[in-house]
């Protein structure tokens, strides 16, 4: 225990440290998170010694909202499952770490998760326009804007339509690549990404082709405008069976 988290334990009475450190993950590059259980929510940075620490104060409220909305589920329950307690008083921390370990995926959660993706998948579709405005022109500055909704945007809809819960934000790219499982999936995704494209051009329209081919695998789910306005502006970006268009 480094001397700030000691100073953090003994003016606390609810604590845990989450994240690559409580899971065992970290390397020398890896931040600390620690949340403190307290009656208004707060967040700051502190370094110390050449660590990065990132400290929040968080309600009972929000520690009970991990597990009444699938988003909130997805991005927190491992980390609640895995959370190193520091000091914990009143039993608190420890009640939601069994919770956590214990829980159950709820009836209801795939009708929920069907409906905040379709509303998702609408909301990104802004970035789908501005990738192709960006294409249209050449112009980078509208390229990078939109190729963020085509990689992170579009697997965080996957997450949300798979059900995938993470164990920290850093592992939506091989978690999703993996679920997905497919080669041209993951030839876009590469691509998309960056990890073999070469130019932003060739990111931009490998999302573009992404996007499509999830958009072709959706359709069962999807309302039924929406897809109809997908399809339309994806035309020019459906499967390529040889991988030669990118």
């Amino acid at each position: 225990m480094t001397d700030y988290v000691a100073q953090l334990t003994r003016e606390y009475t609810t604590l845990a440290i989450v994240g690559s450190s409580a899971r065992g993950t970290a390397t020398q590059y890896s931040d600390i998170d620690l949340i403190i259980v307290g009656v208004e929510e707060e967040h700051w940075i502190h370094l110390d010694h050449g660590k990065y620490y990132s400290v929040s104060i968080v309600t009972k409220n929000k520690m009970e909202a991990c597990f009444q909305s699938y988003d909130d589920l997805s991005a927190n329950l491992i980390g609640l499952q895995t959370m190193d307690i520091l000091r914990d008083d009143e039993g608190y921390l420890n009640s939601m770490k069994l919770r956590a370990k214990a829980y159950e995926w709820r009836e209801g959660w795939t009708n929920e998760r069907t409906k905040d993706f379709n509303a998702s998948l609408l909301s990104w579709g802004e970035e789908v326009l501005k990738s192709l405005n960006g294409l249209m022109k050449g112009h980078s500055g509208t390229m990078l804007a939109g190729i963020f909704g085509l990689t992170y945007g579009l697997f965080n809809m996957i997450k949300l339509k798979e059900g995938l819960l993470l164990a920290s934000e850093n592992d939506l790219y091989e978690t999703v690549v993996e679920k997905i499982n497919h080669p041209y999936f993951t030839f876009l995704a590469r691509k998309a990404f960056g990890i073999d494209a070469h130019t932003l051009e060739e990111r931009t329209k490998a999302g573009l082709h992404l996007m499509a081919y999830m958009v072709n695998q959706w359709q069962p789910i999807m309302n039924e405008e929406v897809y109809d306005w997908y399809k339309k502006l994806l035309k020019d970006y459906e499967y390529d069976v040889d991988y030669t268009v990118i």
